[in-house]
């Protein structure tokens, strides 16, 4: 008997990292495009196949480091029906200084999506800590499930000398159809969301 109620307890701990929908789902939030200066809802931020959501700073050195990463992986990978948007998780009164303007005009020098989430409402749904860690969405009977969490790829310092690009080979198991991956959580570096 205690062993089932072992297994059910894991059984229940598991299921609350893997599908998304403790509280509020991601399906009920909304997304503020600083450029669009409106709100988007998931489903509209969904691509055909999938939504990479990277949390990112103005001040971090990490998040900077891996804007132009980024950039390329929007690119060659929004024709392919995965959408790669930026979210802003920073409390605008700690720290230094990161309001919608500043991060406008960090969108219009990328050329892609930029959102603010100052009540750090999609930061606490997705569980997430660090500037620089992503979230891979894909969606399965409706309910948006995380495929992988963590670190873009092994070398935040600069894109030369990459071994493991764990952000891109989600995106490729998602692409092939894949449910599963074998590395699905990845500790990420970067600057503490404040």
């Amino acid at each position: 008997m205690a062993v089932k109620l072992i297994m059910f307890i894991l059984l229940a701990i598991i299921a609350n990292f893997t599908v998304l929908g403790q509280g509020k789902s991601l399906a009920e939030m909304s997304f503020y495009d600083v450029s669009r200066k409106e709100f988007l809802s998931t489903d509209q931020l969904f691509g055909d196949k999938g939504l990479v959501i990277v949390f990112t700073s103005l001040n971090c050195p990490y998040s900077q480091k891996y804007e132009g990463r980024l950039v390329k992986m929007k690119q060659k990978y929004q024709d392919q029906g995965v959408n790669v948007v930026l979210v802003n998780s920073n409390d605008p009164s700690i720290g230094e200084p990161e309001n919608i303007p500043m991060m406008r005009a960090r969108a219009e020098d990328l050329g892609i999506q930029y959102f603010s989430d100052q009540s750090q409402t999609i930061k606490s749904i997705l569980k997430v800590s660090k500037n620089g860690e992503v979230v891979v969405l894909t969606r399965k009977d409706g309910a948006y499930k995380t495929l992988y969490q963590g670190a873009i790829d092994d070398n935040p310092l600069s894109d030369k000398g990459i071994k493991e690009n764990y952000l891109q080979n989600a995106i490729d198991h998602l692409l092939d159809g894949k449910d599963n991956i074998s590395v699905n959580y990845v500790r990420p570096i970067g600057c503490h969301i404040k």
